[in-house]
């Protein structure tokens, strides 16, 4: 009975992807048609191929691909999304998933006040006729974070497949951010980079790699041999990746999750890698940058005064949709009409550039409650983790770490209209949720649900 309810979901996505192929069809859009084949083989071999572990494998080295900008917007705002939350509700119907009885997300209250948040909010938009681009496809990418969140832990089962995971993670991010430099060193100007024919924000890209980058680096010392030396030039070459993405919030969640790395850890041997950060910021000259930025504004990133100003006005929205919220990517419209002017933003693409205004201005006070209660609960509880010195201690740390960078970057750049953000930190809580789910450990033989 279990296993027709699976496939009769995927019936129905099979037929909700047939609409949408008819869609861009009549639309002539080729890439999207391409993405459709992509999702058609896909759904039709879920049933037979893919296990969960599997498919967080495919999952895990396809995110970063897609997030330095190798993979078409479609592909990964589509394709990686139902790759692993639809997914996971076939698994969940299947039975696939290991049955726990004493399993208890240790997300859930915080993924059910932003469900309620995301309906709230999205609701209202309606019912105010604020439906602007991004708002139907970023309630649907929040719908999708969340299933990311809640399967994560019901798929990986034990230390090995979540080592295994993190490996394929790994080997994703090298091969993107090697193709990655050449291209920053072509950059558009105007805080842009050209990849692979599509143009990119670098300020979105760079709060890509500054978690990347420490979550990397925070992974040293639990490994040894040639896995040490891989890591370590991984970890070099993200930091040049980061440089060339010119974004200062990113250098500067990276340094702070630098330091804390050697309060906590009690250890100065990364201090080499502080020396190659000086190294290659002065090649650009800081203090140049630090001047240009706080006053000179471009299309697509604002300077400093410019997000005084945004910031202000995201203020007033906040006070008349407290509770509320006014949906998803709204605020890009909506802050000309509480006094913002359009020519300052005449492309429409400046966000509030804070996330912690962006979730309570889009979500209200909810949602607010929701995102940074599960992230704040998850660094508390990673950090626990790596005290009690397990075999995941150092895996604990740098999820702790990583969610600690963009929280930093944070404070002034909001990019969660950028998927690639919004997957890498719905991996990092659901990351965070299987290292606190206290269990027995599952046997890695065997195919069924845990099996490769």
């Amino acid at each position: 009975m279990q296993l027709k309810k699976a496939h009769l979901f995927v019936i129905i996505l099979l037929l909700v992807n047939l609409i949408y192929f008819l869609t861009i069809l009549f639309l002539k859009d080729i890439l999207a048609a391409t993405l459709f084949v992509f999702s058609l083989f896909f759904l039709l071999s879920l049933p037979f191929v893919f296990t969960p572990i599997r498919l967080t494998i495919y999952f895990s080295l396809l995110l970063p691909i897609a997030g330095i900008g190798f993979l078409p917007p479609a592909f990964r705002e589509v394709f990686l999304y139902l790759l692993f939350a639809t997914s996971g509700i076939f698994f969940f119907l299947s039975g696939a998933l290991v049955s726990d009885k004493d399993f208890t997300h240790p997300l859930k209250p915080f993924l059910f006040i932003i469900f309620l948040s995301l309906l709230v909010s999205f609701f209202y938009a309606l019912l105010r006729e604020w439906t602007y681009p991004y708002l139907f496809k970023g309630t649907l990418w929040t719908i999708e974070f969340l299933l990311i969140i809640y399967f994560l832990p019901r798929y990986l089962n034990n230390s090995r497949q979540l080592k295994k995971v993190l490996s394929f993670f790994l080997l994703g991010l090298f091969l993107s951010t090697i193709l990655f430099i050449p291209a920053a060193f072509r950059t558009t100007g105007k805080g842009l980079v050209s990849i692979a024919g599509i143009v990119y924000n670098l300020n979105a890209i760079g709060m890509f790699l500054a978690p990347l980058s420490i979550f990397t680096l925070t992974l040293i010392p639990q490994v040894s041999g040639g896995k040490r030396i891989f890591y370590s030039l991984l970890v070099c070459l993200l930091i040049i990746a980061l440089v060339l993405t010119k974004s200062r919030g990113a250098w500067i969640g990276f340094l702070v999750g630098l330091f804390y790395l050697i309060i906590v850890t009690k250890s100065f041997r990364i201090l080499p890698y502080l020396v190659i950060i000086a190294f290659a910021i002065s090649i650009y000259g800081l203090k140049d940058i630090v001047a240009a930025r706080t006053l000179q504004t471009n299309p697509y990133d604002p300077s400093l005064l410019m997000r005084l100003y945004l910031w202000q006005t995201t203020l007033r929205v906040i006070a008349d949709n407290f509770f509320t919220g006014i949906g998803f990517n709204n605020f890009n419209i909506l802050k000309y009409s509480y006094g913002f002017f359009r020519t300052f933003d005449p492309l429409k693409v400046f966000n509030t550039h804070n996330l912690f205004l962006e979730i309570l201005v889009t979500f209200g006070l909810l949602g607010f409650i929701g995102f940074f209660g599960a992230i704040f609960a998850t660094i508390r509880k990673m950090s626990i983790l790596f005290k009690k010195k397990r075999e995941t201690s150092y895996i604990a740390l740098a999820t702790a770490n990583a969610l600690i960078a963009i929280l930093v970057h944070g404070l002034w750049d909001a990019c969660l209209w950028f998927s690639p953000v919004f997957l890498l930190l719905g991996f990092l809580l659901g990351l965070g949720a299987t290292l606190s789910v206290d269990r027995q450990p599952i046997p890695d033989s065997g195919e069924g649900a845990t099996g490769l």
